[in-house]
C-alpha cells in the first residue's frame, strides 16, 4: 500500500532521509508545555524514537526517528499526556508569543492568552478570513506555490475605529458636525505653540500672531503650552425641538517641549461659557509615531493623542462614560442661540497647566476633527 507523505506532512510528520523515518512536529502555543507533557514527550522520544528531541526556532519540539509503523500508537500516547501532532506545510503552524505580562516586568499584554485564541484550526482560520475579505478588511490573493496554488492575505486598512451612538427611544434625530482645529474663532495661545498643515509649519512656531492667519483653516495639528481656543459651532437643530444630549469628541494630550509621556495637563471643556467639567490628561505622547501622521511631520516631536468624548445628558456630565460634573443639558440653553460656543483650555491656576495639542484628520490615530453631536 502506498504510503500519502503528504497527509502525513500536514499532519506534522515530517519525512527524514533515514527510509521510514519520520520527524513529528507537536502542537505547541505560545512556547508553553507543562510538566506533564514535558513528561509525555520524553517517554515518546525513548519509546518510539531515538531518545532526543529538538527545539525549534518557533517555540515548538520536534521528536525525529518515529517509525511508520509507530506513528498511530504514538498519537495515542501523546494524547494520555495533553500533547498532539501539529501541522507543517502552507497552513498556520505554530503560534510563538513572549511571556507577556503574566510574567515578563516589561510585558504590557498577556500574549499568551492571544496566542492561545489564535490557535484556529485551519478550517476555522479560512472561515475568518473570508468574512474579514468581504467586509473589505483583508485582500485575499492566490498564487502558484509548489504544489498547487497558495493564498496570500494582506490587510486593506491599518486600522479601524468604532463609535457606537446608543440611541434612546425618546430620541427622534441627531445632528453632528465637524469643525477643523484651525477653524477657531478666537484662542489665547503661549509658547510652545504653532500649527502644522498640508504644507508644513503655519508661520513660525511659537509666534501668537500666526494663529489668526486665514491659513489657520488647513492646520491638521495645532499645540500651546496654556491658554485655550473656541468654536463656534451652527446650531442646525430645528427650532422649538427639546436637546436630549450634547456630545463633543476630540483627540487631545498634554503640550510638553519635544514630548513627554508623563506630562499632565488638567483640560477643561466650556459650552455656551458654561463650565462642563475638567479632565487630567496623563501625558504628550510620542514614544511611537501617530498612525495618520504624514511624513513630512517630524519625528521627536507630539504624535498622537486620546480619543475623548464629553456627553452632557438631563443627569449630567460624562467623559468616556465615567460622570464628570453635575452640568445637565438643560444648563447649556442650547436652543437660544444660531450657534454653540465650544472652548477647550487650561483654567488659570490649574494644579497641571500642561497645556495641549488638539489633532484633526490625517494626524494622530483618529481620523477625526472636532464633532459636536446633538441628540433631540
Amino acid at each position: 500500500m502506498a504510503v500519502d507523505y503528504s497527509t502525513l506532512k500536514k499532519g506534522g510528520f515530517m519525512r527524514q532521509k533515514q527510509k521510514n523515518c519520520f520527524s513529528l512536529r507537536l502542537a505547541v502555543v505560545g512556547g508553553n508545555l507543562t510538566a506533564e507533557n514535558l513528561k509525555t514527550i520524553a517517554e515518546v522520544a525513548d519509546k518510539y524514537g531515538d531518545g532526543h528531541v529538538h527545539l525549534t526556532s518557533r517555540q515548538s519540539v520536534e521528536i525525529p526517528f518515529i517509525k511508520l509503523d509507530d506513528i498511530d500508537a504514538v498519537k495515542e500516547d501523546l494524547a494520555k499526556g495533553g500533547c498532539k501532532p501539529g501541522v507543517c506545510g502552507p497552513r498556520v503552524r505554530t503560534i510563538t508569543s513572549c511571556q507577556g505580562n503574566q510574567i515578563c516586568p516589561s510585558g504590557n499584554i498577556d500574549t499568551y492568552d492571544i496566542a492561545k485564541k489564535l490557535d484556529l484550526p485551519a478550517s476555522s482560520t479560512a472561515f475568518h478570513l473570508k468574512i474579514l475579505e468581504e467586509a473589505g478588511l483583508l485582500r485575499m490573493e492566490k498564487q502558484p506555490g509548489t504544489r498547487g496554488t497558495v493564498k496570500f492575505c494582506n490587510r486593506k486598512v491599518d486600522y479601524i475605529t468604532v463609535n457606537l451612538i446608543k440611541k434612546n427611544a425618546d430620541i427622534d434625530e441627531i445632528y453632528s458636525a465637524e469643525m477643523p482645529v484651525g477653524a477657531f474663532s478666537s484662542c489665547q495661545v503661549t509658547p510652545t505653540c504653532g500649527m502644522f498643515g498640508p504644507d508644513g509649519f503655519i508661520g513660525n512656531e511659537d509666534t501668537e500672531y500666526c494663529f489668526y492667519y486665514p491659513e489657520r483653516m488647513k492646520a491638521g495639528i495645532l499645540w500651546t503650552s496654556s491658554g485655550y481656543v473656541k468654536y463656534k459651532f451652527a446650531n442646525g437643530v430645528p427650532r422649538k425641538r427639546t436637546i436630549k444630549k450634547v456630545s463633543i469628541s476630540m483627540e487631545v494630550c498634554s503640550e510638553a517641549p519635544g514630548y513627554q509621556e508623563d506630562w499632565k495637563s488638567d483640560l477643561t471643556l466650556w459650552i455656551n461659557d458654561v463650565e462642563i467639567g475638567t479632565w487630567t490628561c496623563p501625558g504628550d505622547f510620542g514614544a511611537r509615531r501617530g498612525r495618520l501622521n504624514p511624513p513630512t511631520w517630524p519625528n521627536g516631536s507630539t504624535q498622537y493623542g486620546m480619543q475623548v468624548i464629553w456627553e452632557v445628558r438631563s443627569d449630567g456630565c460624562y467623559l468616556n462614560g465615567e460622570r464628570l460634573s453635575r452640568v445637565m443639558v438643560d444648563d447649556l440653553h442650547i436652543m437660544d442661540h444660531a450657534f454653540i460656543d465650544v472652548k477647550l483650555g487650561n483654567k488659570p491656576g490649574a494644579k497641571y497647566e500642561g497645556g495641549f495639542n488638539l489633532f484633526g484628520k490625517h494626524y494622530g490615530d483618529y481620523n477625526q476633527d472636532i464633532v459636536l453631536t446633538m441628540e433631540y
